[in-house]
């Protein structure tokens, strides 16, 4: 699920899916169905999933998780939650380039024929080798090193 909040120009701005009376502010996109809702102020508050409401709070005071640089992204780290544990990760552009081509190359390398049991314990491992290679990068990149 995705939250985006912004101020909309007033003179054509769309109003509200839920009251249809005052000027839509917030814009919540289910990922996994596609649909979306477009809420005010109000109606947010009053209706939006406390979910969303408690992830949007979050996000207006997150720094990226590795390098404490303004986040560009950010929500369910996805990886995580593939493993049971329900938390988030925010990252920086430059931070979030480097993480994600991490994970891809190592599922690249990923064995297929393991059990479920097996996979989830590989992710759980993967997580951890993925925060602990973005320190080391962070290090490297700040002596001026490639790892």
């Amino acid at each position: 699920m995705f939250a985006h909040s912004h101020q909309m120009s007033i003179s054509i701005q769309p109003l509200c899916d839920i009251c249809h009376q005052r000027p839509r502010t917030h814009h919540i996109c289910e990922g996994n169905t596609g649909e979306s809702t477009n809420f005010c102020d109000a109606c947010f508050d009053a209706a939006a999933p406390l979910t969303v409401r408690t992830l949007l709070a979050a996000s207006r005071d997150a720094y990226c998780n590795f390098c404490n640089a303004q986040p560009c992204s950010g929500g369910t780290d996805l990886l995580a939650l593939a493993t049971g544990v329900m938390q988030t990760k925010q990252m920086c552009p430059r931070c979030s380039v480097e993480y994600n081509s991490y994970i891809q190359d190592q599922l690249r390398d990923a064995d297929a024929t393991l059990s479920q049991t097996e996979q989830i314990a590989a992710l759980r491992t993967l997580n951890v080798a993925a925060d602990t290679h973005m320190k080391q990068w962070l290090r490297a990149n700040e002596s001026g090193k490639d790892i």
